[in-house]
Parts: C-alpha cells; structure tokens; sequence
C-alpha cells in the first residue's frame, strides 16, 4: 500500500476492515448480491496472519448470523506439508497441513473452528423458505388494495447537454415548472436504476392508488424509500455515508395531494408537511448492517384519516408525472449516491 495509510500495521489494518465493510455494505445496498473475499492472507511471522483471518473469519460469522451478504472467505493458500521447504518462494502466505509449527497449528484450528461455527449457522436457516434481500409482504390487509406506484428521478448536477449550467432554468424554464414536468432525462425506472449518476437532488414521483373496492384509511401507515445516506466527496469515486441525515439532507414536499378516480383533485386535500392531516417526513438514523436496505431511508409518514376511495390515488398532478417530494444535500450540494435507492417493501396501513 503505497500511502501513509499502509505505512504503519494498524493502518493496514484499518483498511482491511473498511476495505470489507464497504464491500459488503455496497452488495446488500447496491447490487443485492453477495460478495465473496477471494485470496486473501498474511505472512506468519508479523502474527499479522491471525489477525487477517480472525477479522475476515468473524465478520462472515457475522454476516451470516443477519443473513448478509459476505458469502465466503477463501485465504492464499493451502498445500500439502510435503511443499513446505518450498514455502519462501512463495512469499510465506501458504498454510500446511499436517501444520509444521505450533504457530501454523494454531491458524488451522482457527479455520476448523471458522467452519463448523458457520455449518452450525447455515443448517439452522437451509430450507426452500430461506430467502435473502426477499421484502416482507406489508402489513395490514388494506395495503393489499395499493398501488405503490413511485417512480425515482435525479435533477442532475448540470443541466442537460448544450443549456446553461444555470440549473434554475435548464430547458428555459423555472425551478417550479421542472418540478411540476420534469425532463425524461431526469427520470429513473421503477426500481430506482437508471437515474443521473450525478444527480445533486433525489425527486420521488408517480403515485399511491387504491386499486381496491373499499376506502383505506393511511392513517399511521408509512411507506421507506430505501437509501444509503451516500454522498460524493471531493474524491473521484468515493462516497461518504452520512451520520445522521436529518441533520445533513434537506426534504421538500411540492405537489401532494388526493385526486378520485375521475382525476379530479379533492378540496382541502394537500397533504405536504401535514402533523395532523397530512405527511410528515424524516430519515432513518440507524446504518448498515443494522436492518437490512429496505429498512434504511427517507420514512413518508402518513397522519391523520387520510381517505382513499377506490380508484383515488395520491400524487402531484392528475397524470403522476410531477415531483411531489425531493431531497438533497443541504451543506455543499455534493451528488448524492442514488444508485442505492429502491422501493420495494417497507409499508404498512390498517
């Protein structure tokens, strides 16, 4: 590690473990695939080996105890103790069975131990009905009769191609009017893929219908837009994940309101920063690995008895093509990481 970081042990140290946590917090929230460590070890002699091993060893016990994402650990490498006399030629990283030092002996009782914790943990949990990354069904039979119907967008860092870099009025029009129509450019897919990769503020659009034959009443229903809290940093390439973000990113509520089936918008129906009648809005302040990512986000909170008809439907406008809310970083603007963004389960109603 050529930087002042991989100078010193413990600094080797430190971005071992950042190293594995980033990977493994970016498979669940990212990907929603597992990640495997391939190749990994340390020479014997510094000890440095059994401290490599005892961290990536623990933190897959970890991972699998929460059902996360570190599928497996597979250290550089094992021989036979015959290829022992051979072992400076390949740099001191291979283990040898039957072990040749007491120091060796001690490395593979660790991998036995590793293994039959983690058989212990995966025979608990093998069954067809084992499923991880899978969303809950929502609770409460009146959300069986929604349709949550979001879409994702991102108002990118710079207007589009060939307008002024002025973002108030790309395409010659206000800020307002991009909110009430913004350019397919800035539009996402359903599952939050697709959006500006320097998108400097996150808008939710489409809406929340009744699909059902009965009234639901939202009250004390919510609904999780699941994300990361990732910001950019100065650095090309790295993000930051933001402490508490209901202190750092700011969330405004444009156009919120219930339309009936016929698209006809109910009087006295705005719901936008509603305590008493209305939606309320706040972050969830618990990171990764707590939870798992449709548990993490931004937490629409519906209040009071909000009433939808059959066939009424809550959005910005009849068409649900307006922004009703976005959030973004309110300190110094930096892009946020939107490709952690989706919305799938996370929602309740009575």
């Amino acid at each position: 590690m050529c930087t002042v970081e991989g100078s010193t042990r413990e600094g080797q140290m430190k971005f071992f473990r950042d190293w594995m946590e980033a990977h493994q917090e970016a498979a669940e929230e990212e990907l929603q695939m597992p990640v495997v460590l391939e190749e990994f070890g340390g020479k014997l002699g510094d000890n440095k080996r059994k401290d490599l091993y005892e961290f990536a060893f623990q933190s897959q016990l970890e991972s699998a105890r929460r059902g996360g994402s570190l599928g497996g650990v597979m250290f550089w490498i094992l021989y036979h103790n015959d290829y022992y006399p051979l072992d400076r030629f390949g740099g001191g990283y291979g283990m040898y069975l039957p072990a040749p030092s007491g120091a060796m002996q001690e490395i593979v009782d660790m991998v036995k131990s590793q293994t039959q914790q983690l058989n212990n943990i995966n025979s608990r949990s093998s069954s067809e009905g084992t499923c991880v990354f899978y969303p809950p069904w929502p609770r409460g039979l009146g959300c069986r009769s929604l349709d949550i119907d979001l879409e994702l967008g991102g108002m990118p860092w710079e207007c589009l191609p060939g307008e002024p870099e002025d973002i108030n009025w790309c395409n010659g029009r206000g800020r307002f009017d991009l909110y009430r129509n913004p350019p397919d450019n800035w539009r996402g897919n359903k599952d939050g893929t697709g959006l500006p990769f320097n998108t400097v503020e996150a808008l939710v659009m489409g809406r929340i219908r009744n699909r059902g034959n009965n009234v639901v009443n939202l009250r004390d229903s919510y609904i999780v837009i699941p994300f990361s809290r990732g910001i950019h940093t100065i650095f090309e390439g790295v993000w930051d994940r933001v402490e508490d973000p209901n202190v750092r990113f700011g969330v405004y509520c444009w156009y919120m309101a219930i339309y009936e089936s016929n698209g006809i918008s109910r009087t006295g129906s705005s719901l936008c920063y509603g305590e008493q009648y209305g939606v309320t809005f706040e972050f969830t302040r618990f990171g990764w690995p707590q939870g798992v990512k449709r548990d993490r986000g931004l937490v629409l909170r519906f209040n009071g008895d909000i009433l939808l008809n059959p066939g009424a439907y809550i959005a910005a406008d009849s068409n649900g093509r307006g922004v009703m809310l976005s959030f973004k970083d309110e300190f110094l603007s930096n892009r946020l990481d939107v490709g952690s963004m989706a919305l799938a389960g996370a929602n309740e109603c009575p």
